[in-house]
């Protein structure tokens, strides 16, 4: 930290959220310079081409609603507390799918998988790899879910969804905040440990 303080003029992060967090670093504690320029995404059309999987053919799904995530497969992204909020669902709508996307480090998918394979409604949550350019699936969905329960920078995907006119229920941590709006206006803020409200 103290050679990075001494080679820069200035650090530029992604939310109030993000700026705020570098003066948990006591090297930076009274650090001044810090701007924030928020993420941005293209303004481009919504995607529906050839190179774009079908989730309902690909998965078999027929009609359902569907529900996404595009995340890592990592514990901070909320997997195990959306799956818990999401047997809910199922209770309710049983033909409602959960669908994540992702990449995985080390054995994360893994844990994740086990996680899902002890609940009911397993069959209603598919677990895919990471998909380049995600955001091609996110104009199949009907809701984009966001579950982080810390480290949330940002939260591009919020702003994704948007752009394709598809709602956001996320949990309020970290940028999601920011980018939503409070009261939000792209969607739904809930409180991260709250599985039934979300």
């Amino acid at each position: 930290d103290k050679k990075l303080l001494n080679a820069i003029s200035g650090m530029v992060s992604v939310s109030e959220t993000c700026s705020a967090s570098i003066h948990n670093r006591p090297v930076f504690a009274n650090y001044k310079k810090v701007k924030t320029i928020y993420n941005g995404t293209p303004n481009l059309p919504t995607y529906i081409n050839g190179n774009v999987p079908d989730l309902r053919k690909l998965l078999a799904i027929g009609e359902g609603s569907i529900c996404i995530l595009l995340a890592n497969y990592e514990q901070r992204k909320g997997h195990s507390f959306l799956f818990n909020a999401f047997n809910e669902v199922v209770n309710k709508i049983p033909n409602a799918h959960l669908i994540c996307c992702g990449a995985s480090y080390g054995n994360e998918k893994d844990k994740i998988s086990d996680i899902r394979s002890s609940l009911p409604h397993a069959a209603n949550i598919h677990l895919l790899d990471f998909f380049p350019d995600g955001r091609k699936l996110i104009s199949q969905a009907d809701i984009v879910v966001i579950s982080s329960q810390y480290l949330e920078s940002f939260g591009l995907t919020a702003i994704e969804a948007m752009l394709e006119s598809v709602p956001v229920v996320a949990t309020k941590v970290g940028g999601l905040r920011e980018v939503l709006g409070e009261p939000s206006v792209g969607g739904f803020l809930v409180d991260p440990n709250n599985v039934h409200e979300f």
